[in-house]
């Protein structure tokens, strides 16, 4: 018997079988002959931590030199309330001043350069996808980007000078001076929420996508809307200070963004005639007792 075809064996119950020669038990049985090795994937990792810190490294040496442009701009919302920061904001330490630079320039350099650290992100999580899908993925990146400033304007024009209102209304609730405020909290408080805002509003952007890949449909999402509607108001929760409003000022948007996203996903099955398929399939599923 040729030996590459493997030998032969007595089982204990007296049947002959065949076993492979040169087997390996560490082998799966479902073993994908074009997955990627974990080494590389490791790399592909490694090259996409790379990118995103490079982008905010670039981010961060475009924010350096508009320092002091940054800071005045973020007077905003003290000014929106007719409050004077050169009054109130303070430096408390020696190396205050290196600190709130540094600062400004960390947080602007990641506001800068988030959008692009979103898209090698998912540049990395969509190895897989077939090049119709990374042409999607591709085209949506400039609605992202378009979606990141506006939840960066939002916070900076509506958000921020409310919230700046509820916390001194607080302030002066318990009888608490807020004339000594220190510069670095304050500029740190302004660019963290409006980085939160920018982030979360690429939240109707990832589900757009996944409705684009046939991963969700539109009726799937009108039956979660209430789902969602809790998990955008944890979501500003854990955002934005602890006041009714200001979460509202992002759950709010984002919200009508969810509702347009149902309805964008909505029309595309329509156009490609997979919208009373995803129906069709729903009502035979909830027929069926086996579902149930």
């Amino acid at each position: 018997m040729d030996d590459s075809k493997g030998s032969t064996s007595m089982s204990s119950e007296g049947t002959v079988t065949n076993s492979p020669t040169n087997y390996d038990p560490h082998q799966s049985e479902y073993h994908d002959p074009d997955a990627k090795p974990f080494l590389e994937h490791l790399e592909d990792l490694r090259k996409m931590l790379l990118r995103a810190m490079g982008a905010l490294a670039v981010g961060m040496c475009v924010a350096f030199p508009f320092t002091n442009q940054i800071m005045e701009r973020l007077y905003y919302p003290l000014y929106r309330n007719n409050l004077d920061p050169n009054e109130i904001l303070n430096v408390l330490e020696m190396t205050g001043a290196i600190k709130t630079i540094l600062t400004v320039g960390l947080w602007s350099g990641a506001i800068i350069s988030a959008p692009f650290i979103i898209f090698f992100i998912c540049q990395f999580v969509f190895p897989g996808l077939l090049e119709k899908e990374k042409k999607v993925l591709v085209r949506s990146s400039g609605f992202a980007v378009v979606l990141f400033a506006v939840g960066v304007a939002i916070c900076y024009f509506q958000t921020l000078p409310f919230a700046v209102k509820v916390m001194f209304k607080f302030a002066d609730w318990i009888n608490v001076a807020t004339d000594t405020i220190r510069l670095q909290d304050y500029l740190a408080f302004n660019l963290k929420l409006m980085l939160g805002f920018g982030i979360a509003f690429e939240l109707p952007e990832i589900l757009y996508v996944l409705g684009h890949l046939g991963l969700v449909n539109s009726r799937q999402l009108r039956e979660k809307r209430r789902h969602i509607l809790v998990g955008l108001l944890v979501l500003a929760m854990m955002l934005t200070p602890p006041d009714p409003g200001t979460q509202l000022m992002l759950a709010g948007p984002l919200f009508i963004l969810y509702e347009v996203c149902i309805w964008l996903i909505y029309f595309k099955e329509k156009r490609d005639g997979t919208h009373e398929d995803i129906y069709r399939k729903d009502e035979d599923h909830e027929d069926d007792p086996a579902s149930t």
